[in-house]
């Protein structure tokens, strides 16, 4: 009984010190390598592998549901330093991008909306960029323009035609 006892005792303290117990702290561990969950891009939601010493299973690889990483403290739940911040969506009305009226919470290392730049053809941008929201735009997307303030991108439009116009008249003058 008393053999139980401490190894009850022994494997909820081993457990804490291998990042994966209450406290979700990182892997202290003699591997070279962390595993831990993956974090659902701009939320503070993660998938629910385990956090702990080793590599991910092949199964949860595939399914970008484990991430594994090499340095100290790197699988460590980050969701208490993310900013809290608000991006607007838009929806496809015909041919024209209208702003929801409610924005979106997001959840990332810093402040990051994007949307449509002004001119672009709404049917022929993809979802990801036309429907804004969170996030900086993808790689190589010239239709998309992204700022760095909270609800910074519902004006998105207006704000890239006056600066327009300021460029026009002062080449005029």
């Amino acid at each position: 009984l008393k053999y139980s006892r401490f190894k009850q005792w022994y494997q909820r303290r081993v457990a804490i010190t291998a990042g994966i117990g209450e406290e979700g702290k990182s892997a202290e561990c003699n591997q070279a390598t962390c595993k831990g969950p993956v974090r659902t891009a701009h939320t503070k939601n993660y998938t629910t592998e385990e956090r702990g010493c080793g590599t991910c299973d092949e199964a949860a690889k595939t399914a970008n549901t484990c991430v594994e990483c090499k340095e100290d403290d790197c699988n460590k739940d980050v969701t208490e330093s993310l900013k809290e911040y608000e991006c607007y969506t838009f929806k496809v009305d015909g041919t024209e991008l209208m702003k929801n009226d409610d924005a979106v919470k997001c959840y990332d290392e810093s402040i990051m909306c994007k949307s449509l730049k002004e001119g672009s053809n709404v049917t022929d941008a993809n979802d990801n960029v036309r429907l804004g929201g969170c996030g900086d735009c993808p790689s190589g997307a010239d239709n998309c323009v992204s700022c760095n303030t909270t609800l910074c991108n519902g004006s998105a439009t207006v704000t890239f035609g006056f600066i327009t116009f300021l460029a026009i008249a002062k080449a005029l003058l």
